[in-house]
């Protein structure tokens, strides 16, 4: 059964700004800028958002869709929006997801000891050329938000998980059908408010 706990001691990430800034969200002003989650959304939750009931396991991470500048009223974010790392990273997997690919990361050197940082962003169509191996900074935009396939009733959105791994856990088989019981999932909430 996999662990679920915040992400105390891990660095502020500039993936918010980055947003921002990159989609010209709130015209770019990002000092008025808030994430918004609704209930099932988040880390940890039970709660299935896009339809009535429940998740088979706690959500391992964020679903990210709509945000809010200032006073002004929730938007969700387009389809296509350009999406970067948390943090630095090697690319170490690329798996198809219910909505589009999740490209697994590892992110060397943040504060979690021994163990290793991985992250995953899901339901993306990565940049064309880009690869498992390809290394990326965080100001580097590793792909888009996937628009959906058909079909399927849930809308475009990007999902995000955080999460450590013992020595032995081999990242190139990191699927969600398969993900091993030994990861630590870390809510990767703190790391994102600016």
């Amino acid at each position: 059964m996999m662990t679920i706990q915040g992400a105390a001691g891990l660095p502020a990430s500039g993936f918010t700004p980055w947003m921002v800034t990159e989609n010209r969200l709130c015209r770019g002003d990002g000092k008025r800028f808030r994430w918004i989650f609704h209930d099932g959304m988040g880390f940890g939750e039970r709660r299935a958002w896009w339809r009535e009931g429940t998740r088979r396991v706690p959500h391992e991470g964020l679903d990210i869709l709509y945000y809010r500048c200032g006073d002004d009223a929730a938007e969700a974010l387009a389809a296509r929006a350009l999406v970067c790392p948390l943090y630095p990273g090697e690319l170490v997997a690329m798996t198809e997801d219910f909505l589009g690919t999740t490209l697994w990361l590892r992110h060397e050197g943040v504060g979690t000891g021994a163990a290793a940082l991985y992250g995953a962003m899901g339901h993306l169509a990565p940049l064309p050329g880009l690869g498992v191996g390809a290394r990326l900074s965080a100001a580097e935009a590793l792909g888009r938000i996937a628009a959906g396939k058909v079909g399927r009733r849930v809308p475009a959105h990007l999902h995000i998980s955080l999460f450590v791994a013992p020595g032995g856990v081999d990242p190139r088989r990191f699927d969600w059908g398969a993900l091993p019981d030994s990861l630590r999932f870390l809510d990767p909430a703190a790391v994102l408010q600016p």
